[in-house]
């Protein structure tokens, strides 16, 4: 009886104490489980897809720096950039040049611009023959210009101008360059241009025509 009475408060001790531990144990397992299934702030989940890896294309990463300065120009000086008709113009109505109706580049003073009226290039034209020209001078430490293509079929002079304020990349003169082919002939597409590029000047009287701003 004795033996019983002790045997019973000791057996019940045993189960609470160690029971205990027991639960906690089988509490702190489940945590840790829980702990390695649940994604970490920021990462994707089991289901998530894999983000991709991240790479700059050098091309078009110079020339996303230089877009605006090409396409819409500098407020704080109207003729700096611009190298659209269109965007030219809009900032400076009193001036006069004249446009290659062949090869569609316009002169202004010391200025080349693409012409982009309805028949000329598009954005998107000038910045494919832009690529084209930064490509070929990469890495780009220094300014240079290539003869790249053009979609109306013929080859002008692209200049890719490496500046410590600001890149820019123009038209190197206002003519087609009548000597370049992809293949024999004095210069082929992606040569270096002349210093004078296809010349200030339009080539033929009956391809020139005057432009004024304010009719733009």
């Amino acid at each position: 009886m004795k033996f019983t009475i002790w045997f019973v408060p000791a057996t019940l001790y045993f189960l609470l104490v160690h029971g205990l531990h027991l639960s906690r144990d089988a509490v702190l397992e489940r945590r840790a489980k829980i702990g390695k299934a649940r994604p970490r702030p920021g990462s994707p989940g089991r289901n998530s897809p894999a983000r991709p890896s991240q790479s700059v294309n050098p091309v078009d990463d110079t020339f996303n720096r230089m877009r605006n300065h090409i396409f819409l120009g500098e407020t704080r000086n109207s003729k700096s950039g611009r190298h659209l008709l269109s965007s030219f113009c809009a900032a400076n109505r009193g001036e006069k040049g004249e446009c290659n109706d062949e090869s569609k580049i316009c002169k202004f003073s010391r200025k080349t611009v693409w012409d982009d009226r309805p028949g000329g290039y598009t954005r998107a034209d000038v910045e494919t023959m832009c690529k084209a020209a930064i490509k070929l001078n990469l890495p780009g430490r220094s300014t240079a210009s290539f003869f790249v293509q053009t979609r109306l079929g013929r080859p002008i002079c692209v200049t890719h101008l490496v500046a410590k304020s600001q890149n820019s990349c123009f038209p190197q003169g206002v003519n087609f360059r009548k000597d370049v082919a992809n293949s024999g002939g004095s210069f082929k597409i992606g040569d270096h241009c002349p210093p004078n590029g296809t010349g200030d000047d339009v080539d033929k009287a009956n391809r020139k025509r005057t432009v004024d701003c304010k009719d733009v």
